[in-house]
């Protein structure tokens, strides 16, 4: 093993198996190598903490074991190595490396035994040519991380060629386990084997002495073979590609087929096809290889037949050969005269694929002279209006000329004339067409021919018609005779001259003079000049008419009609001018904005109401102009002491409410309404004045209204006072409330009672129980109240 590790240490390795790593666990981008998946990797010192394979970068036997998947030819004996070009033929083996890369020491605990440990092999079963073949092995395990790993070699062709495995190939090629040189199925290449070190049931203990090395072997097949098809005309002793032969002769075809191949061809069939002229001669064919001892046996018939000659199987270098007679027709079958060439054509189908090759016959067809008559040109000359002469010319050889037949045909495609006269005379206005048709004899029959250029037209015109000239103008104002149009607003006059006549006008003079209070502006043809426009047609065809559009404006207003006329005047026309016709404008008054406010509340212009009272603002906005107003702003500012609430249009902001109406037409009308409240009593009224802006009207704003609140004052209660009486059951002056004087009780009249004697008060309060001490608390409370009301009482007096 260590042998053979060494020669493949011999071999070239990529150039990170030959770098010295300083670490454990070094990443390498897989990218640059054929090997995957990106994993970390380990030396042969520091091995790897947990189950992996082939990660160490510098195994002292096959170096970067992430390379290992290596290929080398077996006749040769050369190294494994990551490269190798396939031949047909050859045979190539293909070496799988695998090591459990974790640290002998796991073992013992089970962390470092992978287990089902499984190998597969990716190959391809045929490469076209100048393709490369990957050829991939994987290494799996279940409790490996990652838990595959795969590499690849390439092989390359330059020819299309198949890859077959060799049975039995695959085997442990290497390993100091019992499964040394144990054979491995062909699952190798699908599924996938398992494999093992006392035996192959996937477990594989850790560290590099239970590695080892998968073989297995292929073969490259190319299948190929020739095909060559022969021809004699002289009794197979001669054997050609081609030959001369004559109408009715007999000829000879062969067919040699060669097997050039790597693997032996089986159901080869060959099938001859004839060429039209050529028939096959029934019982001649024969064939010869080995089955036949290499000589020519009768064999049955077939090789012309739609399902060709199965010849059989043949060993790569094995051949065969196959002949049969042929007739060829008569010169009266051959297609044309002169050499005609017969090519026979023969078609091997094989398993792999088929060929064809060919072999021609020159037969030479004798012919007796070929007449030829062709219809070369026709002229077609108007002598006349309604005369016209035809002249055709034409070629005719080895044939007899008889005559040349016109037929005319008018433009609905009705032939109108049939016959041999050169001259054709018609009344009939119109267009024509003539074709010529010449007639020969050739060995007794009549031949007739035409061609394109044997086709003419000619036209029969309208007799002259007496000249009569005549031309019109009618004119619009933006498409209509009579328009309203604003002062300043731009309108548009469309004038039309038309050729009425029967002959085409020249320097038609086309005129038009602005009236007072219209302006030109601009015209699409013509010229401007003093407000009057002009323009002068080089030339205007029998019912043609031109069209002009001169934009111009009113600048007068409060005008009930302005006629403008436009005239024309050709040479050609008698009288001047020729025709004349207008279009009026009418210019209303000259519109004037206004706009007008009106101001309510709850309909009237004044209201009574009390604080926080809802009551609600109605304010109308009408165009009181002759013109539509746009973007027209009404707003009203609430007075001091009004909040307004809400509004059933426009914003209300900062105790402001404002509205744009966006149009405004003449009469229109729009109202809004404010809700709101008084705030707090005040005295006197209060107004809010509400306003209108429009752009169209002069002056900021352009009316305001206002409508009033008031806010009663409420009224004062009346102060209960306190008087003194005399009680009429007492006989004592007493003090009660106004409100309690009863004259059944009391009176008014104090003389009549003594003044009621006033109680001593102690200068000390007895504290000789708790209700004493209560009371004396409560006295004391009272007097210290009315010190502090009579204290606040003068200094609200003071602020006053």
């Amino acid at each position: 093993m260590k042998k053979l590790f060494a020669a493949l240490a011999s071999a070239p390795k990529r150039t990170a198996g030959l770098l010295t790593m300083l670490a454990a666990a070094v990443i390498v981008p897989s990218v640059l190598w054929a090997w995957g998946p990106e994993r970390p990797t380990y030396t042969y010192a520091k091995p790897a903490p947990h189950v992996t394979f082939n990660s160490i970068v510098d195994n002292p036997s096959v170096g970067d074991e992430r390379n290992f998947v290596r290929i080398r030819e077996v006749a040769n004996g050369t190294n494994f190595r990551d490269d190798v070009s396939l031949q047909a033929g050859k045979t190539y083996e293909v070496m799988v490396f695998y090591h459990n890369n974790a640290a002998a020491n796991l073992n013992e605990s089970g962390k470092g035994i992978a287990k089902d440990v499984t190998a597969r092999v990716q190959m391809p079963g045929r490469l076209a040519a100048g393709e490369t073949a990957t050829i991939t092995g994987f290494i799996s395990a279940s409790n490996a991380t990652p838990q595959t790993v795969w590499d690849n070699a390439r092989a390359t062709t330059s020819d299309a060629v198949a890859l077959r495995y060799v049975p039995g190939s695959a085997k442990i090629a290497s390993s100091n386990g019992a499964v040394n040189g144990s054979a491995l199925s062909s699952n190798l290449l699908t599924s996938g084997v398992k494999l093992g070190y006392n035996k192959l049931d996937g477990t594989l203990p850790g560290c590099n002495e239970y590695s080892g090395y998968i073989t297995y072997r292929f073969v490259v097949d190319k299948p190929d073979f020739t095909l060559d098809k022969q021809v004699s005309v002289d009794g197979g002793k001669t054997w050609t590609e081609s030959a001369k032969t004559t109408p009715g002769s007999t000829i000879q075809y062969r067919l040699i087929y060669k097997n050039t191949g790597t693997v032996q061809q089986d159901n080869v069939i060959l099938k001859d096809e004839l060429p039209a002229g050529v028939t096959y001669v029934p019982g001649s064919s024969q064939i010869a290889n080995a089955k036949t001892g290499g000589v020519y046996k009768s064999t049955v018939d077939g090789i012309t037949g739609s399902g060709g000659y199965k010849i059989g199987s043949f060993t790569p270098g094995s051949n065969n050969y196959f002949k049969f007679s042929a007739k060829v027709g008569a010169n009266s079958t051959l297609a044309k005269c002169g050499d005609n060439k017969l090519t026979n054509k023969v078609i091997a189908y094989t398993e792999n694929g088929s060929k064809s090759d060919t072999a021609d016959v020159t037969v030479p067809k004798d012919c007796p002279p070929t007449p030829k008559y062709t219809c070369d040109s026709l002229t077609v000359k108007k002598l006349e209006r309604t005369k016209f002469e035809f002249t055709t010319a034409y070629t005719v050889e080895n044939a007899t000329f008889k005559h040349v037949t016109y037929v005319v045909k008018n433009a609905a495609g009705t032939e109108v004339y049939r016959g041999q006269n050169r001259v054709f005379t018609t009344e009939t206005v119109g267009t024509y067409t003539v074709e010529a048709f010449v007639t020969v004899t050739v060995n007794g029959t009549d031949k007739t021919v035409t061609s394109a250029k044997c086709k003419g037209t000619f036209e029969v015109t309208k007799k002259p018609v007496e000249p009569k000239p005549g031309v019109t103008i009618t004119k619009k104002v933006n498409g209509e005779d009579r328009k309203t149009v604003a002062i300043n607003q731009e309108f548009t006059y469309q004038l039309t001259v038309k050729n009425t006549g029967n002959v085409t006008l020249t320097n038609v003079k086309v005129t038009d003079a602005a009236p007072a209070g219209v302006q030109f502006i601009s015209a699409d043809k013509g010229v401007i000049s003093n407000n009057a426009w002009s323009y002068t047609i080089p030339e205007l065809k029998v019912g043609e008419s031109i069209n002009f559009a001169i934009k111009a404006k009113a600048t007068k207003s409060n005008l009930t009609g302005i006629k403008n006329t436009a005239c024309v005047d050709a040479p050609q026309v008698p009288g001047t001018p020729d025709d004349c016709d207008d279009a009026t404008i009418v210019v209303p008054p000259t519109p004037v904005p206004g706009v007008k406010i009106d101001k309510k509340v709850d309909g009237v212009e004044h209201k009574k109401v009390t604080v926080n009272q809802e009551f609600t603002y109605q304010i109308v906005v009408r165009n009181t102009g002759t013109m539509d107003l746009k973007d027209v702003k009404v707003s009203d500012n609430a007075p001091a002491h009004v909040q307004f609430v809400s509004a059933n249009a426009g914003t209300i902001a900062d105790n402001k409410w404002n509205h744009v109406i966006p149009e405004l037409k003449v009469g229109q009308s729009v109202s809004f309404a404010i809700k709101a409240k008084v705030t707090k009593e005040v005295e006197g009224v209060i107004t809010n004045t509400a306003c209108v802006d429009a752009p169209q009207v002069p002056g900021t704003p352009d009316d305001c209204d206002d409508a009033t609140v008031e806010v009663p004052k409420t009224p004062t209660p009346p102060v209960d006072e306190d008087i003194k009486v005399c009680d009429l059951e007492t006989k004592t002056i007493i003090t009660i409330k106004k409100s309690e004087f009863d004259e059944t009780k009391h009176t008014e009249d104090l003389s009549e009672c003594a003044e009621a004697p006033t109680p001593e008060v102690p200068t000390e309060l007895p504290t000789t129980g708790l209700s004493e001490g209560i009371m004396a608390f409560a006295g004391l409370g009272s007097l210290a109240l009315s010190v502090t009301y009579y204290a606040i009482s003068r200094r609200s007096l003071g602020n006053l």
